[in-house]
């Protein structure tokens, strides 16, 4: 009665909260990611110079100065825009991989109960005729 119990248990664990479990994971995955890619920081701050780094304005009129400060702050903010692109460009690709990757998982899931019975009865077979 015992292993009877434990199999309809497991049954209905793996097949009701396991699945809402794995979703639930799945779901954690995704906003670790975003998260730790920073996609939405990265996402409002694309223009902004590389590490604030820019040109105090100086006393009077220089137009040389300012055309140098304006170099430089463009040069800052070109240089912030390409490392925050190629950031959320990995950040992006990693997200992909984990929506892609879901399928396959859930899939796998959903088989491994009837895959795993069928490996050890195989793994018997093999034992006794071979």
């Amino acid at each position: 009665m015992g292993m009877a119990n434990l199999g309809v248990s497991y049954t209905l664990w793996h097949y009701g909260r396991g699945i809402a479990d794995l979703i639930l994971v799945w779901k954690d995955t995704l906003t670790f990611m975003t998260n730790f890619f920073s996609l939405p920081h990265l996402a409002a701050t694309l223009f902004t110079p590389y590490r604030r780094l820019s040109e105090k304005g100086g006393s009077g009129f220089n137009p040389q100065e300012i055309m140098s400060r304006l170099f430089v702050n463009a040069i800052m903010r070109l240089v912030g825009f390409v490392i925050r692109l190629v950031i959320i460009t990995i950040g992006l690709f990693a997200v992909l991989i984990v929506l892609i990757l879901f399928l396959p998982l859930f899939i796998f899931w959903l088989i491994a109960p009837l895959l795993t019975f069928i490996l050890f009865l195989f793994g018997i077979a093999l034992t006794l005729f071979f």
